[in-house]
């Protein structure tokens, strides 16, 4: 092939410029990507988990001291609230996975330990008094955020905001939706409410982005990793196991002179294993993480 256009340093030929290079490439990266890292807030300090990795942030000014507030850019969120129930008292920096949870607040994820019920509408811990000592719901709401640092929009990571919390989210959104403004398009500043012995997120706007800020943010929510951080791109494929759904008995066809004998059950499939929750393992990217998270 002696003919062959040079790749490096050669400029794309005109007649390959109308191609969707990214649709055809989607062929070969779809389903792969390279993990996600989670901001945690417990001890009401904002922290950085990657796998067994976890690195506080703290002041630009003072290495030493823990920030007390982050600057964000909200990329995407899940609409639904999700779900968590543990079976037993949780303890603080526990790493147990819950005995069941919902990323859409309907059902149980077909990843759950033990699903204690069908729905999440009927199940007897999401009822106001299942709580400890009868107070709240043994299974806790919270809703899932995919925030990136101001400074470096392309690294979106998950947060996921407590019940205590979601009232001045709401709240927040509500203030942006009477500017006309949508959460991804300005940079919000994070920060714990003073006084409450656990963690309560406040939210503000701290300014608009710029144009290729705000383009740049639509592209990266189309990015399959935000779906996995928000949980909308595993509520897709959550649905119920093939062998559930054809336990349901089928309407029989007419038959006109055989009636063809019952079919042997097919064997249920099983529950595929739980697989752990990706994380990003360079730790050069969390050291470009904390750098952009500004006090």
């Amino acid at each position: 092939m002696s003919n062959l256009l040079p790749f490096e340093g050669g400029q794309l030929p005109a007649h390959l410029r109308k191609a969707d290079a990214a649709a055809v490439n989607n062929a070969l990266t779809a389903g792969v990507t390279g993990g996600f890292a989670v901001l945690s807030i417990k001890g009401k300090t904002f922290t950085i988990v990657q796998g067994d990795t976890r690195n506080i942030i703290t002041k630009p000014d003072d290495p030493d001291e823990p920030a007390s507030n982050i600057q964000v850019v909200i990329v995407d969120a899940n609409p639904n609230l999700s779900k968590v129930f543990y079976s037993s008292e949780y303890e603080e920096g526990s790493v147990a996975k819950p005995t069941c949870m919902s990323e859409d607040g309907k059902r149980p994820s077909a990843d759950a330990q033990e699903p204690q019920s069908k729905n999440c509408a009927t199940c007897p811990h999401n009822t106001w008094g299942s709580g400890k000592n009868g107070r709240g719901k043994a299974c806790s709401d919270s809703r899932r955020l995919a925030v990136s640092p101001a400074g470096q929009i392309n690294e979106p990571m998950l947060l996921r905001v407590p019940p205590a919390s979601l009232k001045p989210l709401q709240e927040y959104g509500t203030m942006l939706a009477k500017r006309g403004v949508s959460f991804d398009a300005v940079v919000t500043k994070i920060r714990f409410e003073p006084g409450e012995s656990s963690p309560k997120l406040v939210f503000s706007p701290v300014g608009f982005l710029d144009e290729a800020q705000y383009e740049e943010v639509q592209t990266i929510k189309q990015d399959e990793v935000v779906g996995q951080i928000t949980g909308t791109g595993a509520i897709a494929s959550d649905s119920p196991a093939p062998a559930r759904v054809a336990s349901k008995p089928a309407e029989p066809e007419p038959e006109v002179e055989e009636v063809e004998a019952p079919k042997p059950k097919a064997k249920a499939k099983a529950k595929p294993k739980p697989e752990p929750e990706p994380a990003v393992e360079d730790d050069d990217d969390l050291d470009a993480l904390l750098a952009d998270f500004d006090d």
